[in-house]
């Protein structure tokens, strides 16, 4: 199946946008797009990955072989660099490996298809917000129908200097974003909406630390309250790092990330960890059944 030029991934299931009170409703995705999201998506991607960046490998300052990784460089980072395929971005572009950007992008498409067939669809309205150290409007809150062409186009961010890192910035990105998301309100007009946030992302931080040296750590989910203090209703997708070679240093970390976006998250049911497309696709079936058939009348 496809939706506005994207080929969309076997979800399996179903969903009904036929919101229970006649409710109008907004929907907001705020997808991070920082080259984490550029892992292989499955086993078989993530090998695929390994032999082609080994077969056409980036040398220079940098030699990064055997990576599960399509870096998304675009420019090099330093003199010296060679590489076939500009770098692993394109290059997994050009096999036709699976990344998790893919997978996401399909899961996306999927919210906004669903809107878009409701029975009523002028009661939903969808929106697509990307991040990476900034906010990124990729489709204002708008007709679900006409969401698919920006959707598709949507890719990871290229890495355009490593030194310093700064790829992450996942607690200032929330707080940019609720900033300019209005109130929620009664469901009765669409001035009055329902409103959902759907935050995808594995919740690190990634930046230069004092010395130049990287810094990986979780964010601070009190950036999240802002949303909650308006009543929007905060679903959360974390997307967890299944490479076992851990090549972004990422393992360590992820049991002090889990109970941090649980907090972000409206409450203790509306968070999902997932990494395989099975699993987030399942997540996004849920969180979509979820924001059509409730009031939203809670926030915590």
């Amino acid at each position: 199946a496809a939706y506005g030029n994207i080929a969309t991934l076997p979800l399996g299931g179903t969903a009904s946008a036929q919101e229970t009170t006649g409710a109008y409703v907004d929907i907001y995705v705020l997808m991070d797009v920082s080259n984490s999201m550029a892992i292989g998506a499955t086993d078989d991607a993530r090998n695929k990955l390994k032999t082609k960046t080994t077969e056409f490998p980036m040398t220079g300052a940098w030699d990064w072989r055997n990576c599960a990784f399509a870096c998304h460089m675009v420019q090099p980072l330093t003199g010296g660099l060679q590489q076939k395929y500009g770098d692993y971005y394109a290059m997994a572009k050009e096999f036709s490996i699976v990344l998790r950007i893919d997978v996401l992008k399909s899961a996306v498409a999927y919210v906004a298809s669903i809107l878009a067939a409701a029975q009523h669809p002028e009661k939903f309205r969808f929106g697509l917000y990307t991040f990476e150290t900034a906010v990124h409007d990729v489709y204002p809150l708008g007709a679900p129908s006409n969401a698919g062409p920006a959707i598709a186009a949507t890719e990871v961010t290229p890495i355009a200097d490593w030194g310093p890192w700064n790829q992450t910035n996942a607690a200032q990105s929330i707080r940019t974003f609720g900033a300019d998301v209005g109130r929620a309100g009664d469901g009765s007009s669409p001035n009055a909406a329902h409103k959902y946030v759907f935050i995808l992302t594995d919740g690190m931080e990634d930046y230069t630390g004092g010395g130049g040296e990287r810094v990986t750590v979780p964010f601070n989910p009190s950036v999240c309250q802002e949303l909650k203090d308006k009543g929007v209703v905060i679903l959360i997708l974390q997307t967890t790092n299944d490479d076992p070679n851990d090549q972004i240093g990422e393992n360590g970390l992820l049991a002090e990330v889990r109970p941090l976006l649980q907090r972000c998250a409206s409450g203790p049911d509306l968070f999902t960890s997932a990494s395989t497309p099975a699993e987030i696709n399942t997540a996004i079936r849920t969180m979509v059944n979820f924001a059509v058939s409730t009031p939203a009348q809670f926030t915590q």
